[in-house]
């Protein structure tokens, strides 16, 4: 199932989700510059959310399709969340506006969004591995995580 994700925010498609890749492999969220990957799990059933920029259109793809609208509905949310299209960023760029630092700054990352992500649990991991030593040390600990402990997902 193909959605195109409304958004009437500015949002750098490869900006934002560099973070997934600028660190080392990261094995439950994979976005090789060009498509995003992760799977999820809503109620019982694991999803591939599929993130890709087409011109200006970021389209969700949904890997099996949903079971009813309920799921579908909190997978377009957790892809949203990833993408951080539910911060209002006007507001900081107009706070910024004034700032000869933070204005420079705008100008050069526009679009970069704040991700989020989708579970509590990974957010937690998260937060908890990058106090470690460095990011690059963070990401290889919190991937070997992943493949000891997480569960297998594949799509035929």
């Amino acid at each position: 199932m193909k959605i195109q994700i409304t958004t009437t925010n500015q949002v750098n498609f490869n900006l934002t989700l560099w973070r997934y890749r600028a660190f080392g492999e990261d094995a439950a969220n994979y976005f090789d510059g060009t498509i995003f990957r992760k799977a999820v799990k809503v109620r019982v059933e694991t999803h591939l959310l599929c993130l890709s920029q087409q011109d200006n259109r970021i389209m969700l793809e949904i890997q099996p399709t949903p079971a009813n609208s309920r799921a579908r509905s909190l997978l377009e949310g957790m892809a949203k969340d990833i993408l951080g299209l539910r911060f209002p960023l006007e507001k900081f760029y107009q706070f910024a506006r004034n700032d000869r630092v933070l204005s420079d700054l705008t100008h050069r990352f526009r679009g970069l969004r704040p991700t989020l992500t989708p579970n509590l649990f990974e957010a937690m991991v998260t937060s908890i591995t990058a106090q470690q030593i460095n990011l690059r040390f963070a990401f290889a600990v919190r991937s070997r995580l992943v493949r000891q402990f997480g569960e297998t997902f594949s799509i035929n």
